[in-house]
């Protein structure tokens, strides 16, 4: 939006290192051992015109030359806004040949990026892009560095990581569930209590 001006998104971290304490004794063969945390912010910004309105030209009947509308446009629009919690561990072992990492993360992402439905009667028939959405989101991921061989002349590891992601809307602003894509049968929905773009079959009418 025209209005917007700066935005800022604040970040913090701290971490500790408990294997650089005298106290620590390579437990259970754990070499090295740090926890860190954070919170910070982060933006997703809206594509370069999706706030102005546009047309596009098209022909029709004999070849006669039209204009067609093509974005509504958004003057208020603004980025999505991501609050993000982290707790993570680091693990090594066999002198730092043997690397886990765990992290665990909680989002909540404001002002989310939804694409309403226009009422026809506007002539736009596309989507107009608004921020009234609301996610959480959280998951796990874990990663694990292995360096299987290590010389002066070859070097081989082993790298692998699996990670989770539960991710649901918990707020669209008052607007019903709309689809987004699909066919008769089934439909890719945005609605309160799923995840974005759950596929939701239509109820059938007796």
């Amino acid at each position: 939006g025209e209005d917007l001006g700066f935005q800022f998104y604040p970040k913090v971290g701290a971490s500790w290192v408990v294997s650089d304490h005298d106290f620590w004794n390579d437990w259970f063969g754990l070499e090295q051992f740090r926890l860190r945390a954070a919170i910070g912010t982060s933006g997703l910004q809206p594509g370069a015109f999706d706030a102005q309105r546009t047309w596009r030209p098209a022909t029709m009947g004999e070849n006669q030359s039209v204009v067609r509308p093509q974005n509504q446009g958004n003057p208020q629009l603004k980025p999505e806004r991501s609050t993000e919690r982290e707790l993570a561990a680091e693990l090594g072992f066999l002198d730092g040949r043997l690397g886990v990492e765990i992290v665990y993360f909680n989002q909540t992402t404001t002002d989310a990026l939804l694409a309403k439905p226009s009422a026809p009667s506007l002539g736009f028939l596309n989507p107009q892009l608004t921020n009234i959405g609301e996610l959480e989101s959280k998951g796990i991921e874990v990663t694990v560095n292995w360096s299987v061989i290590r010389s002066t002349d070859f070097d081989w590891s082993i790298n692998a990581s699996i990670a989770t992601l539960d991710q649901v809307v918990s707020d669209m602003g008052g607007l019903p569930t709309f689809r987004v894509s699909g066919t008769q049968r089934r439909y890719n929905s945005i609605a309160v209590g799923y995840q974005p773009g759950a596929v939701i079959a239509p109820t059938v009418d007796p």
